[in-house]
């Protein structure tokens, strides 16, 4: 695979990190922390409370039917950080993609950074049962899973990425400096010459280890969500198997 190729990709499943020239740290703390919604239609915000449902779903145990899931969950509603919720058009997201973090204000003092989750409820909806591309621990996504579910696998995907970046300092800055490298290699690979390229692709290869690790771990926590999630539907299915 060419590095221009590499790049690409990278764009197209990597969270992207951006600080906002006119963000006003105050507003933030109006907004309050954790989960906000005020970017989410009415429509939306039901959608959003059926997620909720889902993340708060008990087995017949009384134990949460996603440990993980409901983890990230409550990382995510108590965190110091303002993570916006969003729902938005195909038109909206890159090559058919089912949800993006994005990081839209990095706190010089490491304490309130201000992120965005987006998801696609057209593409979720849309999207086939297929195995996870390059995963490292291999699951279809998808596979067994009702439409809200869906959500939920992709939603906890996303806080995977939020969760990895927005509380370690140093993680955030290999990402800032990985996506600075990957801007640099993609404005400048088509007014330099072939050494120069060919430099520039060698710099790019330790940010592009550091967007692998990241896309790595988001795919490994949503294996084990997926898994939490078809668990009791897997049993009931084995049982009736054996009745047979």
């Amino acid at each position: 695979m060419s590095i221009g190729t590499c790049v690409a990709r990278a764009f197209c499943i990597i969270v992207t990190v951006g600080v906002a020239g006119a963000f006003d740290p105050a507003h933030a703390g109006e907004a309050g922390t954790g989960f906000v919604l005020e970017r989410l239609s009415k429509g939306h915000v039901r959608v959003w409370r059926a997620i909720e449902q889902v993340v708060s779903a008990s087995n017949p145990s009384g134990e949460p039917r996603s440990p993980t899931l409901r983890r990230l969950w409550e990382w995510a509603r108590t965190s110091t950080h303002v993570l916006h919720v969003e729902m938005v058009s195909p038109l909206k997201m890159a090559s058919g993609r089912v949800g993006v973090f994005h990081v839209e204000h990095v706190d010089p003092a490491r304490l309130r950074h201000v992120a965005v989750i987006r998801l696609c409820p057209r593409n979720i909806e849309l999207a086939r049962t297929r195995p996870a591309p390059d995963a490292i621990d291999p699951f279809v996504r998808f596979d067994g899973l009702t439409e809200i579910e869906r959500f939920a696998e992709v939603l906890a995907h996303e806080l995977a990425h939020a969760e990895y970046f927005l509380e370690s300092s140093e993680r955030l800055a290999q990402l800032e400096a990985a996506q600075g490298a990957i801007e640099v290699f993609r404005s400048g690979n088509r007014r330099v010459s072939k050494p120069v390229y060919q430099d520039l692709g060698r710099r790019l290869q330790e940010p592009l280890t550091v967007l692998a690790a990241c896309e790595a771990h988001a795919e490994s926590v949503e294996a084990v969500v997926l898994r939490e999630l078809t668990k009791e539907r897997h049993s009931s299915q084995k049982a009736m198997g054996r009745v047979r």
